[in-house]
């Protein structure tokens, strides 16, 4: 069985089929059906139904389904079926949607609330009201967000899309389901998941959604810390041309996320490296940026944010930024922990931001320095860092700056290919080496390999055991005869 071209799990015909020989109604809904009708497989497969999560647990009574109570309170739960969860959720009604504004209700900041009532799409179709009234299932598509994850599907019925998101997704666009004011404000999080789709799928947002979103951002203070951060990651992972776009068009929603951001805005760098304020520089980076790092994005969006506090001029009217990196990286980390990013992002983000102006030389030396500082890993995030920060800088200066960067990846290179140590693993000697020729455990033996891997970093002595170890025993009887 198919939806579009796509073909439909075992599973997830089952279920519906449990369903259906119960007398219950139950549609694939949102995202999976969005998903096939683009043709794309889904993620995940979800079902909206008319049975309780009570029924729904006497439904799957039986092998090989578990039924998971996972969400009973917002009237979810997961059936488990050969290890794969499925999230069954009773039909929303508009009684039960937690609205975050009342009527009449002023927003601190904004506009006066004028909230419309929700309407079908087929405004004057007497037939499709009467429907809409009447069916619990269009009650539920239109409580959803974005018409494009308002459809539904069943073996019985196929399509059912009163929204016309079949329609919206052709014309690549990103509309409510009903008010855009009503569903913004039932979820403010949505806000953020409407620049996500936005930048991940390039819809155009409707006009209605775009005015609702700049209006009723402050209700962003409202929402959990985590769903926050968690949607943040979330867009930040679609192509950076989409989220420069999306941050030049919403820095109003991007500022009231990251207060840091503002002072870039319009910021005058008076520097001939640059034509664009710092703002702009950051978004003409991140243009520039390889689509599937989002620590690399993140990198980019905080690296210049202490250019406003250590701004000076000198006597010719050029502007400079001594300092700007560490600045930035407090600043960074002043973000991250109020957005409790995770420890290995923060910590990886917080490092590139504070070298990411740094000279790196060409030499062998060099890149291993930088190797054995930070990783592999890391310095190729470097060097991609500085090819983004030149792409937003005077295009005149562009040549030299491509230059040296492509001079910088050639003398990785051959490092790589000299299979070159730069890190403790790669020292052909251990701790144990140490030991067996007269080193006790402890700091001495510590500070020796310490030692020894600067001199092979340095290229005063080569990586081979015996060399190394002769090494060790001289500054070993060395230190000895001081002691005497």
């Amino acid at each position: 069985m198919k939806i579009k071209d796509i073909e439909i799990p075992e599973d997830v015909e089952r279920i519906l089929s449990r369903f259906h020989e119960a007398d219950y109604a139950a549609y694939l809904v949102g995202g999976c059906v969005r998903d096939c009708l683009m043709g794309n497989m889904p993620h995940d497969w979800d079902i909206c139904t008319s049975a309780t999560p009570a029924q729904v647990k006497q439904v799957f009574a039986d092998k090989p389904y578990t039924v998971v109570p996972a969400g009973i309170k917002h009237g979810t739960v997961m059936v488990v079926a050969h290890g794969r969860p499925y999230e069954i959720t009773v039909f929303r009604k508009k009684s039960t949607v937690k609205k975050h504004l009342l009527q009449g209700e002023k927003l601190s900041g904004a506009a006066s609330a004028m909230p419309v009532p929700l309407a079908p799409v087929a405004e004057g179709d007497a037939a499709f009201c009467h429907t809409y009234l009447d069916n619990p299932l269009y009650e539920d598509l239109g409580l959803r967000d974005f018409t494009v994850n308002s459809m539904a599907w069943s073996p019985e019925e196929g399509l059912i899309d009163p929204y016309h998101g079949e329609r919206d997704l052709a014309a690549a666009l990103l509309r409510c389901a009903g008010s855009a004011y009503e569903r913004l404000s039932e979820d403010p999080l949505r806000i953020l998941r409407a620049l996500r789709f936005a930048a991940h799928f390039s819809f155009s947002i409707d006009p209605d959604l775009d005015a609702a979103i700049h209006e009723l951002y402050p209700l962003l203070k409202d929402v959990a810390v985590e769903r926050i951060t968690s949607e943040f990651y979330r867009f930040m992972q679609s192509s950076g041309v989409k989220v420069a776009e999306m941050l030049r068009n919403y820095p109003d929603v991007a500022c009231f996320l990251v207060p840091e951001l503002k002072p870039l805005i319009g910021f005058d760098q008076h520097n001939h490296h640059h034509v664009y304020d710092v703002w702009e520089h950051t978004l003409k980076a991140m243009e520039a940026c390889p689509d599937n790092d989002i620590v690399l994005k993140f990198t980019i969006l905080f690296h210049d944010m202490g250019k406003a506090h250590t701004f000076t001029m000198d006597n010719q009217g050029v502007g400079h930024f001594y300092g700007h990196a560490e600045v930035s990286k407090t600043l960074c980390k002043n973000i991250m922990n109020r957005l409790r990013f995770d420890g290995k992002t923060e910590e990886e983000v917080m490092t590139l931001v504070e070298v990411h102006d740094a000279r790196v030389e060409p030499t062998t030396r060099s890149i291993r320095r930088w190797l054995n500082r930070i990783g592999e890993e890391q310095f190729r995030r470097l060097l991609q860092m500085k090819r983004c920060d030149a792409a937003g800088q005077n295009p005149v200066y562009w040549p030299d700056r491509d230059a040296y960067i492509s001079s910088l990846e050639k003398a990785f290179e051959e490092v790589k290919a000299q299979d070159a140590c730069f890190s403790m693993k790669d020292l052909a000697v251990k701790g144990s080496d140490l030991i067996a020729v007269g080193y006790e455990r402890g700091a001495i033996l510590g500070k020796c390999l310490k030692r020894l891997l600067d001199e092979v970093i340095d290229e005063r002595l080569p990586n081979d055991k015996q060399v190394l170890l002769s090494q060790a025993v001289f500054w070993l009887n060395q230190a000895d005869r001081v002691k005497e």
